[in-house]
């Protein structure tokens, strides 16, 4: 499902290009993309179905966000082997090779 703010900017670019008369693909196609349907006609239908949603949803709780990201493989929390900061000065001189 997309974000909340991402569909309610598409519905009302939509609505915007329906009151002037014309139609843009990439707003449509982009609005069939981000609901899941194959027709700008079920669009907007299952746009505003996934935004009455997402507002009973409640959000997660920081407990379940760090779960979720610590369960990643590149989580800032997940072990890691070590690694040597290079000093300021080794880095300059090897960017000065690329200049």
């Amino acid at each position: 499902m997309s974000h909340p703010a991402i569909l309610r900017n598409l519905l009302e670019q939509y609505k915007t290009l329906l009151v002037q008369g014309t139609e843009k693909d990439d707003v449509t196609y982009i609005l069939c993309v981000s609901t899941g349907t194959l027709t700008i006609e079920a669009a907007p239908t299952v746009a505003h179905q996934q935004l009455a949603a997402s507002l009973t949803e409640p959000p997660p709780t920081r407990a379940q966000r760090r779960a979720t990201c610590s369960s990643l493989p590149d989580s800032p929390s997940a072990p890691r082997a070590t690694t040597r900061f290079m000093p300021a000065q080794e880095l300059f001189r090897r960017a000065a090779r690329y200049v």
